[in-house]
Parts: C-alpha cells; sequence; structure tokens
C-alpha cells in the first residue's frame, strides 16, 4: 500500500521529469523486491565464521585463477587477480588515457565472457566504435579518414569488426544521464547478465539541486559506490584530476590531485592512475614509455597496492599494452 502511494505521488508530482519518475519507482519496487525496506543485513558471528570459510575454500580452489574480469594488461592482472565488485576510479588529467584504459577492461572482460556496459556521457557510440576498433586493428583512425586502406589494413579492420560484433558489450551514449536514471538503467542491464561497467566520466553525471559542486561530487561518489555494491560489479569511472598537478615539476598523480572532493578517494575500493611519461617531457628517449600507479586497494589481496605498472602506450592503436620483455 505505501509503495503504491509513493509510486502515485511520484507521478503526480509538479515539474517532475518522466524519467525521474520511473527511475524513483522502479529504485522504490527494486528495494521491496529485495527485501531491503525495513529488512536487516544482521550477521550473527557464526553467520560471520562461514562467510569467511566459503570465501577460503573458493579461493584455495581457484588458484592460479582470477577472481573477476581482466584488465587486459599483464602485470596489473598478475597483482589484481581480476576485478572485484567495488568502486574503480581511473584518474588521470586530459589527453592521458583515463577512457581508454576503461575502454580497453571492458574489452578484455567482454573477450573474457564477462557480460560488460558503458555509458559515455562525453562521447557519441560512433566515436567509440572507432576507438574500440583501432585499439582491437592496431589501425589509426586518422589511416581510415585520410588515405585508401591497405589490404593488410582492410584485413585487420574487418577481422577487429567481428570480433567487436561477436562480444558481449553495450554501449549508451545518454549525453544527459542523472544519478536516479544511471541506477535505473544499470539495475535491468545486471539483470540481464551485465557483470562490469563502465561511466565515463565522473563529473559529467548529472545531479539536480546540488548545493555545491563538492557536495556533488560527494553525492555522486557515493551513489556509484552503492550502485558497485547493490549490483555485486565492478563499476569503472574515470575522473578528471585537478589542474594544480600541472603546476608540479614531478607529474605523476597522487590521491589528492582527485578533483574537487575528498569524497572520491574516501569511497573508491582501487584508484588507478594512467601516466604517459612522454606526454610531458619531448626530450625522453622512449617516449611510448608509461604506467599505472595502483594508488589504493580496498579489495582484493594488497599485491598491487602502491606499485607502479611498467607499461607502453602504443600510438598507433591508442592504447595501453605491456611492454615486450618484461
Amino acid at each position: 500500500m505505501a509503495l503504491g502511494q509513493e509510486i502515485s505521488r511520484l507521478a503526480t508530482q509538479p515539474n517532475q521529469k518522466a524519467s525521474d519518475a520511473i527511475a524513483q519507482s522502479e529504485g522504490a519496487m527494486w528495494e521491496l523486491s529485495s527485501s531491503r525496506l525495513g529488512a536487516s543485513n544482521l550477521k550473527n558471528s557464526s553467520d560471520i565464521a562461514q562467510i569467511s570459510r566459503d570465501t577460503t575454500t573458493f579461493a584455495q580452489s581457484h588458484l592460479g585463477h582470477y577472481f573477476g574480469p581482466p584488465t587486459g594488461l599483464r602485470g596489473l592482472d598478475e597483482a589484481l587477480r581480476g576485478l572485484r565488485a567495488g568502486l574503480i576510479i581511473i584518474g588521470a588529467r586530459p589527453n592521458m588515457g583515463k577512457t581508454t584504459l576503461a575502454l580497453q577492461i571492458a574489452l578484455s572482460a567482454a573477450k573474457a565472457s564477462y557480460p560488460s556496459v558503458i555509458y559515455s556521457l562525453e562521447m557519441s557510440c560512433e566515436v567509440l566504435a572507432q576507438r574500440l576498433v583501432t585499439i582491437l586493428s592496431g589501425v589509426p583512425s586518422y589511416v581510415i579518414e585520410s588515405r585508401p586502406l591497405t589490404e593488410s589494413e582492410q584485413r585487420s579492420i574487418t577481422k577487429a569488426q567481428d570480433l567487436l560484433a561477436s562480444l558481449p558489450l553495450f554501449i549508451d551514449d545518454s549525453a544527459e544521464l542523472d544519478i536516479s536514471t544511471l541506477r535505473s538503467r544499470l539495475r535491468r542491464q545486471v539483470r540481464t547478465g551485465v557483470r562490469l561497467a563502465v561511466v565515463d566520466y565522473l563529473q559529467q553525471l548529472a545531479l539536480p539541486s546540488a548545493r555545491s559542486r563538492e557536495v556533488e561530487i560527494n553525492t555522486l561518489a557515493q551513489a556509484c559506490k552503492r550502485m558497485a555494491h547493490e549490483n555485486n560489479i565492478p563499476l569503472i569511472v574515470p575522473s578528471q584530476l585537478s589542474r594544480s598537478l600541472e603546476m608540479r615539476q614531478d607529474k605523476r598523480p597522487m590521491l589528492s590531485d582527485l578533483r574537487e572532493s575528498g569524497g572520491i578517494e574516501n569511497e573508491a575500493d582501487l584508484v588507478l592512475f594512467p601516466f604517459r611519461e612522454g606526454y610531458y617531457s619531448e626530450d625522453l628517449e622512449d617516449q611510448d614509455r608509461a604506467s599505472i600507479h595502483c594508488a589504493k586497494q580496498r579489495v582484493g589481496g594488497a599485491e598491487a597496492l602502491g606499485k607502479r605498472f611498467s607499461i607502453r602506450w602504443d600510438s598507433g592503436r591508442g592504447a595501453f599494452v605491456d611492454r615486450v620483455g618484461e
């Protein structure tokens, strides 16, 4: 009865967008169906001990295996043993590769049979499709747009397109996506089997009626954290870093560089900082040298925490790749 009254109230509220009313109504019904209204997740010591036994048994029976989707980068995968459910922040300045890394992880997960969805608030599906094909084929988009393709290039592109078509990968490029609509859409996708999501990027998400930018970012980070845990999936959210980083001699990111709010750092379960060293130093002999710094790791073992994983920026693919021989 109370749920029906609440849905009726949402539907008749003045100045209420239909999408907001639908998202909020779905959220209320989901909470009811999941017995979250008035229910408790309180567990006694026997339950807690059994959870530990089950976790230990599972880990021991899966030695040498990953416990979640792979990133596709060997060193990072060996340390993380797969991405666990939680909020994963990829932080970087513009043009440093944060969206690219998120796309690569979604591709890697899909290739490993983890259905993945990308919510793109900045780029259209057409742009993302070309970036994904470039990552897979190694043929840059500027080549496609500037001259006739060679037979080898055409074969590589066709093979990449065929592979992409076979993957359990989805893109939602709704330009103006608010947090309640995102929560509703992600919930539906998870019900159909999605096991990893990317939201690109945090500062582009809309939160109506926020009192200040800091409050808005704090609330968005908290909401993303809740979405990751209520859906039990890795939720990857690229985030801009503060401009103050550009003023330092050492441009490598730190947790304090997470832009506009300490709430991002507080809510994140895993924080990764991709960094292309050649971007800031034209005199660097190895212009393709890059790294990924695991600045925070709350879930899984601590093998990756604090480490910088040496990788390479493949300018042809526009992607991060393992360093040959390492």
